[in-house]
């Protein structure tokens, strides 16, 4: 299928707790390629837009001039189900939503980190300094060719605790 895994774990938030994983699977259902691994997650429903965002948030207290929290993927989805929980993991089952261009906004890399762009400054206002990002990193920016080669294909999500890397299953 062509595309890099991309890591955010490093810009995402509540990784020591959570961990997401994103597959892409071909549209016979024979491969699927692990393309996006990140923490704690949000599943939302817009119901105006009848499409569901997969979205997280950036750590460190990551804002944007408005203080609010800057975003480090927003991933449009369409037929979002549940497809079970094994493990104390859940897992889901949707498709990148094809109309979706204008809100997918999905880093290509794991080298996205807005909070080391050279206008990233700290706020001074708040009890505890973090990182403004620039306003065109509230949340990545779009990447036209990314979208076109995942729109429409279904994804298998899984949401589940992070594991010991000794631990025997």
């Amino acid at each position: 299928m062509g595309l890099e895994k991309v890591d955010l774990r490093h810009i995402t938030r509540h990784t020591d707790k959570v961990q997401t994983k994103v597959w892409i699977v071909d549209r016979y259902g024979s491969e699927r390629v692990e393309w996006l691994v990140l923490g704690a997650p949000q599943i939302r429903f817009f119901e105006n837009k009848k499409t569901w965002w997969l979205s997280a948030y950036m750590n460190q207290g990551a804002t944007d001039f408005e203080e609010d929290s800057a975003y480090a993927l927003r991933l449009p989805l369409i037929g979002v189900t549940f497809d079970g929980v094994e493990y104390g993991a859940t897992r889901l089952v949707a498709w990148v939503d094809p109309a979706g261009l204008d809100e997918f906004h999905v880093p290509a890399s794991s080298d996205y980190d807005p909070t080391k762009h050279p206008d990233t400054v700290m706020c001074t206002k708040c009890k505890k300094p973090h990182p403004i990002v620039p306003e065109d990193f509230y949340v990545p920016p779009r990447d036209k060719a990314l979208f076109k080669k995942v729109r429409g294909q279904r994804v298998i999500i899984h949401i589940g605790p992070v594991w010991d890397e000794d631990e025997d299953e």
